[in-house]
């Protein structure tokens, strides 16, 4: 192993990345910019699809109101018809055929005062909505919940939580990690994926394709030290690309979870970031040592691309398990497990429930693995079958 060759081809092919400034547009700061931007204006989809200031311009409709309850439901800004029954069936039409009405039907002879609550007969008051519709749907929560805060102000026996008391213990950091924790690990690791795939399949397999590949394998340079220098290179330009996915993640997370952005970067310390780093860093070169000797083995960009397709599904789903579970695996061995161990890792560092022996074993773990795919991409790069087949 000759480092000073190492150092040399790694400076190469780092100028050919950024050396472009298309490629480096599109490697260092186009990532970023496009997901602030996705994310963002889905956060602010989502934020609009629960926000229905709209309410009060769609109709109630009640039958047989009472004036007791009708004197509430004024209060409360809703706007509301009071019809007859005759016109119940007409107005569940205009339900189903999904006009934003709600129907509201009480029963004829409804009793609301000067009733003995040992002796009180329930009464049913039937609400009709379109599930189908955000709306009615929103209508009929709303509703419900007045009438039902209207039976308590009448017969009100006991009250749950009635007092300005915070009641839930957990503290504003926690909520926030674990927010982080379920969404972040999913979309890092879709996001290391897709920039790992395009310099990978163009370092090796676009070199290839090219001929360009051929004319550095007869150099007299050790296959090794080829190797090497190709995935610590692929490493530096994907880690670049994750700091501006991940500074772009940050910034749009509180559009995107309705959070503020100072509670996003000051609930870590720099210990915590550091192991977010290293954590990222080793995940990226299991990635790009893997891909590299797909892209080695494939011809050209499409078949390396084509090949590397389906590992999306895997890393996605990895970073699913974090949206399901309620604490990172405990078990050493688990952390042996190539991909799920960073995973997992970064579940824990975000829930600050850090272990510092399953995270030397996941690193340790991690280098053994990039070492053995530098090894065989060293072995494929000596095979001329495959590198000029």
């Amino acid at each position: 192993m000759n480092w000073a060759e190492i150092i040399t081809i790694t400076k190469k092919e780092l100028f050919k990345s950024f050396g472009n400034k298309r490629i480096l547009f599109t490697t260092v700061i186009m990532p970023g910019l496009v997901i602030f931007v996705l994310y963002s204006l889905m956060g602010k989809t989502m934020a609009s699809q629960h926000n229905f200031d709209d309410i009060n311009s769609s109709y109630i409709i009640t039958i047989n109101l009472p004036e007791e309850l009708k004197d509430f439901f004024e209060t409360s800004n809703l706007n509301f018809q009071n019809v007859d029954y005759a016109k119940q069936d007409e107005v569940k039409e205009l339900i189903k055929n999904k006009t934003e009405v709600l129907l509201v039907s009480f029963p004829k002879e409804f009793i609301i005062s000067g009733q003995d609550v040992s002796n009180l007969d329930t009464q049913n008051i039937e609400i009709y909505y379109n599930s189908s519709s955000k709306l009615s749907s929103y209508m009929y929560t709303k509703v419900t919940t007045l009438i039902n805060e209207y039976e308590a102000s009448i017969f009100n026996l006991f009250d749950i939580n009635n007092s300005n008391k915070q009641y839930d213990l957990v503290s504003e950091k926690e909520s926030v990690g674990r927010n982080l924790s379920a969404v972040l690990p999913m979309l890092l690791m879709g996001l290391i994926y897709s920039c790992c795939l395009s310099i990978a399949a163009e370092s090796i397999a676009g070199e290839k394709e090219r001929g360009t590949m051929a004319t550095l394998l007869v150099t007299p340079v050790n296959r090794v030290n080829i190797a090497i220098a190709k995935v610590i290179s692929l490493s530096i330009v994907a880690v670049i690309s994750g700091i501006s996915s991940y500074i772009g993640i940050v910034l749009s997370l509180p559009a995107l979870l309705n959070l503020e952005s100072f509670n996003i970067l000051m609930i870590y310390n720099i210990g915590e970031y550091i192991l977010l780093f290293l954590t990222v860093l080793s995940i990226i070169l299991v990635i790009i040592s893997i891909m590299s000797i797909v892209s080695a083995y494939s011809n050209t960009i499409k078949e390396a691309t084509t090949s590397l397709s389906p590992f999306a599904a895997l890393m996605m789903l990895i970073g699913l398990t974090c949206m399901i579970q309620t604490k990172p695996a405990t078990y050493w061995w688990m952390y042996l497990i190539p991909l799920y161990n960073g995973v997992q890792e970064l579940y824990g560092i975000l829930t600050f429930e850090i272990n510092y022996i399953n995270f030397i074993v996941m690193f340790i773990s991690n280098s053994i693995y990039v070492f053995i795919c530098i090894f065989i991409l060293a072995r494929m790069f000596n095979n001329e079958k495959i590198m000029f087949g």
